[in-house]
């Protein structure tokens, strides 16, 4: 009788591959825990988690105040006060880590952001590996965690860390789908709840469908797909029989909108038509030179520096290609063409980069979904290393990748990308301190009173709800004018009255000129309610009664 394998016993027989990537990752969640504000910016301070810079005090980041807004609702059962725009998986997320002791949202937020960033690490490296990159993973994860982007969305508040790291983690675990008919639900599950976390990933449950297809068994692939696909269906159903959510009929309207840079509250149908009609020639005028948009924007910021640009340009291409990473002979039609069955699926994700860039939309978009193409390139790299190995078989298969991998890896760590060094110390803009100093003076009034204003981190901060959501309004005249307070009497439920806030020195790069002339209308029309004395104006607030 022999004794039991020791745990040390078990690690010595462990493939060799493994340590590998326990070590790969070890080191860049080590140059993510260099980025995490904390060491440049100093604690929070007294009361504060240890892992909490001052930074982590802001609601910094895009749509940073209705983020909050809609974590806090969920926390305290409040689904009226959450913005049905604001997905769930990060607003349940964020509301989790409420629920489990850290009752300020502004934290809470932030320590979602900082897991999903390693999180995101550890899904783009273990994407790599099962995409064939072999050593080249660690260049790739190397090079997505080192972008400006990367280091700024894991240190603000708010969506864009969770949407990058949504897709990798949900192609990944779509990969492992053929391994048994419970593990395809379990990562349709996953997948689902990935898709809902933002508009924006809402169709790659089909991307994922596709891959763990293609990766099954010939004769399991459609069992595969559909199981997958029930657990997305699953996930998405459980999650909406109780959250609040667009209609499916106005979401078409909701991109439009975007695109096309218009918000219009409860629009009518001859609105929401000519939004499509101006959303459909923006985006059919960009198509032609949508590609070109990518590379140029994405590129500058993403492409290591130890990659020539003409590589850069062509190894994603071999990279979908992926010639010489499947088994067999080279003289055989499997070596060749074999990896396109991973391939292909994996470049549908890569079809949102495109239609982005042809509704001309921010970067930042861009951004979320640039990780593929590193993996791409990185891809198209270890093909041709597999092609050289395999010509020359003396070579041991995987050294050329190991080696090339760790070199462009560390360099990119040791010398970040443009851009790069400009977060690792995050500012503190004057207008985010100007958000909070105003909200902890709008503390003082009751929570969930609802405001007219467009200060919505200050009212996050305060836990104050906000109303009129729509761009509103869009012309300086009186009947524009009224046009918006019946919105706002339509958008805000409840019986008490509605305050608009009125700034005392509104700052026109921020407030749009039609707003400000409303501000000054509503003055002359309605009642003051009260007044609060900040740092540097007077804010009014009038009493907005709930019928005309």
């Amino acid at each position: 009788m022999t004794d039991a394998p020791t745990p040390w016993g078990r690690l010595k027989r462990a493939p060799w591959w493994v340590l590998g990537d326990i070590a790969a990752l070890a080191v860049l969640f080590g140059f993510r825990a260099w980025l995490q504000p904390r060491w440049a910016m100093g604690h929070a301070g007294e009361g504060a988690p240890a892992w909490a810079s001052q930074f982590d005090l802001y609601l910094s980041g895009p749509d940073a105040g209705p983020w909050a807004a809609a974590a806090r609702g969920l926390a305290g059962g409040n689904l009226a006060d959450i913005d049905p725009h604001r997905m769930p998986t990060w607003t349940i997320l964020t509301a989790i880590v409420m629920w489990l002791g850290l009752d300020d949202v502004v934290l809470a937020g932030h320590l979602v952001n900082h897991l999903v960033s390693f999180t995101f690490i550890a899904a783009i490296y273990a994407l790599g590996r099962r995409a064939g990159l072999g050593g080249l993973a660690f260049a790739a994860a190397a090079a997505a965690t080192a972008t400006m982007h990367m280091a700024f969305t894991a240190s603000h508040f708010g969506i864009d860390a969770f949407v990058a790291m949504a897709v990798p983690l949900l192609l990944v675990t779509a990969s492992f789908a053929g391994k048994a008919r419970w593990v395809a639900v379990v990562a349709g599950v996953i997948g689902g709840m990935c898709a809902i976390g933002h508009l924006s990933t809402l169709g790659f449950p089909i991307c994922g469908a596709l891959l763990a297809a293609a990766l099954a068994e010939p004769g399991k692939r459609a069992v595969t797909a559909g199981l997958y696909l029930a657990g997305v269906v699953a996930a998405v159903v459980a999650v909406f029989s109780w959250y609040p959510t667009i209609p499916t009929s106005e979401l078409l309207t909701v991109f439009a909108e975007g695109i096309v840079q218009k918000n219009t509250a409860n629009p009518d149908q001859e609105t929401a038509l000519r939004h499509l009609a101006d959303a459909a020639a923006v985006v059919v005028g960009g198509l032609g030179t949508a590609v070109t948009d990518v590379v140029t924007r994405v590129l500058p910021t993403h492409k290591p520096r130890l990659i020539p640009w003409a590589l850069a340009l062509l190894l994603p291409w071999i990279g979908i290609w992926g010639p010489g990473l499947a088994k067999g002979s080279l003289k055989t039609r499997q070596a060749w063409l074999g990896s396109l069955v991973t391939g292909l699926p994996l470049a549908t994700a890569l079809a949102p980069l495109v239609a982005l860039a042809a509704a001309q939309a921010e970067d930042r978009y861009l951004y979320n979904f640039a990780p593929l193409y590193l993996l791409f390139l990185f891809r198209g790299l270890a093909s041709i290393f597999a092609l050289v190995e395999r010509a020359l078989p003396t070579w041991a298969t995987g050294v050329l990748g190991i080696v090339v991998g760790a070199v462009v890896g560390v360099d990119v760590l040791r010398d970040p990308p443009l851009g790069m060094k400009m977060v690792l110390t995050p500012a503190i803009e004057p207008g985010d301190r100007v958000q909070m100093d105003l909200g902890r003076d709008l503390a003082t009034l009751p929570e969930r009173t609802y405001v007219i204003s467009l200060q919505r981190e200050a009212l996050a901060y305060a836990g104050l709800r906000q109303c009129l959501l729509a761009d509103c309004p869009s012309e300086a005249s009186t009947a524009a004018f009224e046009g918006c307070i019946t919105e706002a009497r339509q958008d805000c439920p409840g019986e008490g009255p509605i305050l608009y806030l009125v700034e005392g020195r509104p700052d026109p790069r921020r407030v749009p000129e039609p707003r400000i002339a409303m501000d000054l209308w509503a003055l002359q029309s309605f009642p003051v309610d009260h007044q609060v004395q900040t740092h540097n104006e007077t804010i009014t607030f009038l009493h907005i009664p709930r019928q005309p």
